[in-house]
């Protein structure tokens, strides 16, 4: 019922629907939103239609985003590589933590000297290894 009364002039409401509407401000603020939704909508109706050409201009303002995919996407890994080829040359020539015997690797604990054999031995620091070690530093 609203929306029929919304598209009438106020003049051209029934008498009682006028009486009640001066009378309850409920109704009345309701009536005034719909009227002004009512001619909001008949605004939009009659907005003219844009060219043809809008699209292509708004298209032309628009930054054109430039994805570059590097022809290579491994090419900055190989970077790690000799890093790597190290690590593993290390694991294999040098013996284990811990161990002082021979090792399956190809340089063998007895043949590190005192200070190797500390920074490479997995057990707490002997104090006459640390001693010598000290002792037999090359110092400047």
């Amino acid at each position: 019922m609203l929306p029929d009364l919304a598209g009438r002039p106020p003049a051209g409401l029934p008498a009682a629907i006028r009486q009640h509407l001066a009378e309850c401000p409920a109704c009345h603020r309701a009536l005034a939103a719909a009227r002004v939704t009512r001619r909001a909508i008949a605004t939009l109706a009659e907005a003219p239609e844009p060219s043809a050409e809008f699209a292509a201009r708004v298209l032309r303002t628009l930054p054109i985003a430039r994805i570059t995919v590097p022809a290579d996407p491994w090419g900055p890994a190989w970077v790690f590589l000799p890093a790597f080829a190290a690590v593993v040359a290390a694991l294999f020539l040098l013996p284990a933590p811990g161990l002082e015997s021979d090792l399956p690797g190809l340089l063998s604990y007895s043949d590190l000297s005192v200070g190797e054999q500390l920074v490479f031995g997995g057990d707490a620091p002997r104090p006459d290894l640390v001693l010598a070690a000290v002792l037999e530093g090359v110092g400047p």
